[in-house]
């Protein structure tokens, strides 16, 4: 389990308080004492975390070493680790979920009457125990709080992992989309290796089950890439997704491979509730490769296992058990209030007190407020007026652009150089991007704003229009998410749109191509406007000319809105420009 990657981190050290009375030598033996076994406890725990990862009993007989110890010393953060560490091997590979929660809980209460900070991995492990015995919304409930916790408590191994787990508990809830969020936040936090893995792992199962099934290989190929993951039983479950995946893509190649190293994860596993998804991952295999007999036999292990998983299971034990912790968190509550409530008395006499005397200066204020109402109308007027100004002066803002704009126009009738018959054209569009910018601010009645739908719909379509011939016309579409951008943000945007399809038109498609295609997105994402050019051209053969004009403005144009464009190759054919821009007034 990733969860437990926690247990190998570095513990703090605990240091008695000492009475005044006592010498400088008593002091520094005691602190040496307190750090020895500090030391021997963390030895103890991860030995006993080395055999967990293979299964063997031997975790446990460590494990109670080091709660004997702890216990011996008078060392409540060791015995806090011990009771989890003990938990975490009867959960994970006796299947013993009752006794796991009671020394989960256990290690809680111990936790809170020594006012230790770790809670957050405490959460994590019952919120993994629920998961396990297929209670999935209280697994949510417990990594939630691992989360929050978490962050608070600036514990990023923790929030990390509790964000991995809380997007395969969405996995199973059918919350893809969530899930999805969960695991691109969690890419967000350091991490080790297999953290990373499992990451991949769970978001190659979303995609699954949002059938992109393409998309989901590549991270389910990245989940194994670890050096000797073919051996680790921490991997297992993402073998036999990706076996299940490359069935459903019907992609034989290396299954020869990969079926012997899910087949033997089945037959060194202990974990009896682990086995029925490598059972089943391997009877399909078997089933396609028409090997009928192991099939089947698979089959009835899945049968067997399920049947003997359902006796393991003990909710009602666990419910009990934590009804039992949240009781005892409500008494701790209780004494809290009662604590409040004297608190509450003094604030209800100093209540009394202030209402007087704000009763007394509202009394007196009351004619200054009602001045005030008076001259906040006149400002409403003064505003109106002013905004009546506003909107006057972005008509004639327009209204000049499209005077430069006929000018250059009428200036174009007049050139036969083709090339400057273009330049012109293309100067054309850029003064026409902006004539829809204040165009529309003109139309609305408050001057706050350009709607980034509204715009690019707008602004895509002229383009297209004053370039296509009648014979000549390209399918487009538009997935712009519905932003209030400032005139400062929305200007240099529609520039540079107004310039990448300009690109595309000139220079995408071949004259005898048909079912030309173009796709326009604007998305914001993890405090990003991401906007993305898409055609199904020739492609590019090399980078844009850095001489053009277009693409110096473009840079010009990004370097004010913080922004990093990307010319790439778009699959199966085309190219996608994709442009991040990280400086934005969002309204």
């Amino acid at each position: 389990m990733i969860a437990r990657r926690l247990l190998q981190y570095v513990f703090p050290l605990f240091l008695p308080f000492f009475a005044i009375s006592q010498n400088i030598d008593e002091l520094i033996n005691q602190e040496v004492k307190e750090t020895e076994i500090a030391k021997k406890v963390s030895l103890n725990i991860d030995i006993a975390w080395e055999y967990m990862l293979i299964e063997k009993d031997s975790s446990l007989v460590y494990s109670k070493k080091a709660l004997d110890l702890s216990k011996e010393n008078d060392y409540p953060f060791g015995q806090v680790i011990s009771l989890e560490m003990i938990g975490i091997y009867q959960e994970a590979v006796q299947n013993k979920f009752d006794s796991a929660i009671k020394n989960y809980l256990q290690a809680v209460q111990i936790a809170q009457d020594n006012k230790i900070d770790y809670l957050p991995s405490l959460h994590l492990s019952i919120g993994i125990l629920f998961e396990r015995t297929d209670n999935y919304p209280k697994a949510e409930e417990y990594y939630s709080y691992a989360v929050t916790e978490g962050k608070k408590a600036n514990k990023n191994a923790v929030v990390k992992i509790a964000l991995i787990n809380l997007a395969g508990v969405c996995d199973a809830l059918g919350k893809y989309n969530e899930g999805i969020e969960f695991i691109n936040e969690s890419f967000q936090y350091p991490y080790v290796t297999d953290e990373n893995d499992a990451a991949h792992h769970i978001l190659g199962s979303l995609l699954m089950n949002k059938k992109e099934y393409q998309n989901a290989q590549k991270h389910l190929i990245k989940s194994v890439q670890t050096k000797d993951a073919r051996t680790d039983l921490r991997y297992k479950f993402h073998y036999s997704k990706l076996l299940e995946n490359k069935l459903i893509l019907n992609d034989f190649n290396g299954l020869d491979t990969l079926i012997p190293i899910v087949e033997n994860f089945y037959h060194t596993t202990e974990a009896t509730n682990e086995k029925p998804p490598l059972a089943r991952a391997l009877s399909s295999a078997y089933t396609t490769l028409k090997n009928y007999d192991k099939a089947i036999f698979y089959k009835d292990q899945i049968i067997t296992l399920e049947d003997s998983i359902n006796k393991i299971k003990r909710d009602d034990l666990i419910y009990d058990l934590e009804i039992k912790y949240q009781t005892n968190l409500t008494k701790q509550e209780l004494e809290k209030k009662r604590i409040e409530q004297k608190v509450y008395v003094f604030i209800a006499i100093v209540g009394v007190f202030l209402f007087l005397l704000i009763s007394y200066f509202y009394y007196k204020n009351r004619k200054k407020n009602m001045l005030l109402a008076l001259q906040k109308e006149k400002l409403e007027v003064t505003i109106d007026e002013k905004n009546t100004l506003l909107k006057e002066t972005h008509h004639r803002v327009k209204n000049s652009f499209q005077i430069v704009s006929s000018l250059l126009y009428l200036q174009s009738e007049n050139i036969e150089d083709q090339k400057a018959q273009v330049a012109i054209k293309e100067a054309q569009n850029r003064v026409r991007s902006m004539v829809l910018i204040h165009q529309k601010l003109y139309n609305k009645d408050k001057l706050v704003g350009i709607n980034t739908q509204e715009y690019f719909e707008d602004l895509t379509n002229d383009i297209l229009e004053s370039h296509q011939a009648n014979n000549d016309t390209i399918n487009y579409k538009l997935n712009v998410e519905s932003i209030i951008l400032g005139i400062e943000t929305i200007t240099p945007i529609g520039l540079i749109l107004n310039e990448l399809l300009t690109n595309v038109i000139k220079h995408a498609f071949k004259s005898s191509a048909r079912n030309k295609e173009l796709l326009v997105t604007l998305q914001e994402s993890n405090k990003e406007l991401i906007l993305q050019v898409t055609d199904n051209g020739v492609g590019m053969t090399d980078n844009p000319s850095e001489l053009s004009f277009g693409i110096k403005l473009i840079k010009a144009l990004s370097k004010k809105l913080k922004a990093h464009l990307k010319f790439e190759a778009n699959e199966p054919q085309g190219t996608k420009a994709t442009l991040r821009i990280t400086r934005y007034e969002k309204l």
